[in-house]
């Protein structure tokens, strides 16, 4: 069924650059609390600031909120 075909399409996905899509999600939309987004923000401020101490504290809460958060070229990327 429909089931399936969803799922090899995914698997496809992630064997070609939209996989880049998925991580950077474009692709899929991560739901991410507001909370969540602020932190991430004021993670960056910081970061630019060169406030390194506060921009891992702040990588910290991300974490306890249950989010892993890595630094990208193109800015910071949140999983689940």
């Amino acid at each position: 069924g429909g089931h399936r075909m969803k799922l090899t399409g995914f698997f496809i996905l992630q064997n070609d650059e939209c996989l880049d899509k998925l991580l950077h999600g474009t692709a899929t939309k991560l739901e991410v609390p507001e909370e969540v987004k602020e932190l991430v923000e004021q993670r960056e401020e910081a970061r630019e600031s060169k406030d390194f101490e506060k921009a891992d504290s702040l990588r910290d809460l991300i974490e306890k909120a249950g989010y892993k958060i890595e630094d990208s070229e193109e800015g910071p990327e949140l999983s689940k």
